[in-house]
């Protein structure tokens, strides 16, 4: 219970942004703006990659300290928990994401159709691995996670399908996930030396969190993952982008 309301952290971000990006689709497609509606649908999904994706990757590398810090005295599995949730996360804001631009596009019924595969590839799979005794209730994230693959993938299909044109792959996920990769191994780095070092818990924890906000923010910048339009999906991004010199 404690992992999970960590794990829920990240979609508080996707929810107020998913309530802009509806009404943005929908208005190109009132005006018969087909390419305008995904470019849209692509720049949101890019956002959401750009906002969740570094959370979870460093609720994954930084699970066991994160759950020592909040909750101090809490279980060891919950930090082996964590990092599987950790995983699961961004695939469930993505597949949010994905389930709100259908229904913008014009395709309401589609997203019912991903969330019932995805509900019976859970039940399925969870009633395997839980089943499994090396896994027990590690497996349960493990089902969470195919269930949310599952959905993602399906929306994806769908929205290269129904779209006026493919989502490009590489500009939402490419560059976001080198940040990302490169922000988890500075995270890592820092906890453990300090830890290390030191033998506590929480500064090299604060210390590791903010090495990784920085690196990732440094990342996306020289990568140009991301550019002054996305941001202006955001409230105040015009700002932000201005500050951070995002062209």
């Amino acid at each position: 219970a404690k992992a999970m309301k960590v794990y829920n952290v990240p979609s508080a971000f996707v929810v107020p942004f998913m309530a802009s990006i509806v009404p943005a689709i929908s208005a190109a497609r009132v005006r018969g703006n087909a390419l305008e509606a995904c470019d849209v649908a692509e720049r949101s999904m890019r956002m959401c990659t750009l906002l969740c994706l570094p959370m979870a990757v460093g609720m994954a590398v930084l699970a066991r300290p994160c759950m020592a810090v909040i909750y101090p005295g809490s279980a060891e599995q919950g930090g082996v928990l964590l990092t599987e949730l950790g995983i699961v996360c961004y695939f469930m804001t993505m597949s949010l994401m994905t389930n709100s631009i259908l229904p913008a596009n014009g395709n309401e019924r589609l997203p019912l159709v991903s969330s019932l595969l995805g509900l019976v590839t859970k039940i399925v799979m969870t009633y395997l691995f839980v089943g499994n005794p090396a896994l027990n209730i590690y497996g349960a994230p493990l089902g969470t996670l195919c269930c949310y693959i599952v959905m993602l993938t399906t929306n994806l299909i769908f929205i290269a399908r129904h779209m006026a044109r493919p989502m490009n792959l590489w500009r939402i996920f490419g560059r976001a996930g080198i940040s990302a990769g490169i922000m988890g191994v500075a995270a890592w780095a820092v906890w453990n030396l300090l830890h290390g070092v030191t033998g506590r818990t929480t500064i090299p924890f604060l210390a590791a969190v903010a090495a990784g906000v920085t690196v990732y923010a440094v990342m996306i910048v020289a990568l140009h993952a991301i550019t002054k339009e996305d941001m202006g999906l955001i409230p105040k991004g015009e700002k932000i982008a201005k500050w951070l010199h995002i062209r």
